[in-house]
């Protein structure tokens, strides 16, 4: 690991060009969900294989810049606290 005077970190690269670079594969964990789950700093990635149920997301005031990967492997719909979708608009449903 080095980081340099810029401030840029790199792991598992000596010359990192970004503030944060890995040389190599990144791991974050995975959890699978059967019912209603508010997401918390803990969680990346988050699956759900259920029907009628909620992901509550954080207020985004409080985790500026935080990602979530959210997977619904059920046909229906999941219902999640608003978010802003790929065209910036509010959205509640990943289908």
């Amino acid at each position: 690991m080095i980081l340099l005077a810029g401030g840029n970190l790199g792991v598992g690269t000596t010359s990192p060009t970004s503030t944060m670079q890995t040389g190599g594969s990144f791991a974050a964990p995975i959890s699978a969900k059967t019912g209603s789950y508010t997401l918390t700093a803990s969680d990346h990635t988050v699956t759900f294989n259920v029907t009628s149920l909620t992901a509550t997301l954080p207020a985004a005031s409080g985790c500026t810049g935080r990602m979530y990967t959210i997977i619904n492997y059920n046909a229906s719909s999941l219902t999640v606290s608003t978010y802003k979708d790929l065209t910036n608009s509010d959205a509640t449903s990943l289908a």
